[in-house]
């Protein structure tokens, strides 16, 4: 820590606390300086609303039917793009999975469940 007494005597501190005081007086200063001169577009473009245009396009990779009984776990092991022609040229932002179900309330072989 730097006291007083080290600020009048020592030499290194004199240069250290010197080096700060510059750094905080022209780093804002260049900036207000150059701010002003700034154009209201700036190199990113500045805030705004923006238009982005896009082609959107939907490539099925499977498709079929499965039963899956109460408590079993369905892999889907083939959900990739290896299978579609000019993936590495695409920008695939997302994958869409449709799932529906419906009841089966058969009761296989037990007597007292089946009519």
């Amino acid at each position: 820590m730097i006291t007083l007494d080290d600020l009048k005597s020592n030499r290194d501190t004199q240069i250290t606390v010197a080096c700060i005081v510059f750094f905080l007086i022209a780093f804002p200063g260049y900036f207000a300086m150059k701010g002003g001169n700034a154009s209201g577009s700036g190199a990113m473009g500045g805030v705004g609303d923006y238009n982005v245009n896009g082609n959107l396009s939907y490539v099925e990779i499977a498709d079929g039917i499965e039963y899956i009984a109460d408590g079993e776990t369905l892999m889907i092991d083939d959900l990739h793009t290896d299978a579609v022609d000019g993936a590495e040229d695409m920008n695939i932002v997302g994958v869409r999975v449709v799932m529906s179900y419906g009841e089966d309330e058969s009761g296989g072989n037990n007597p007292i469940l089946c009519p």
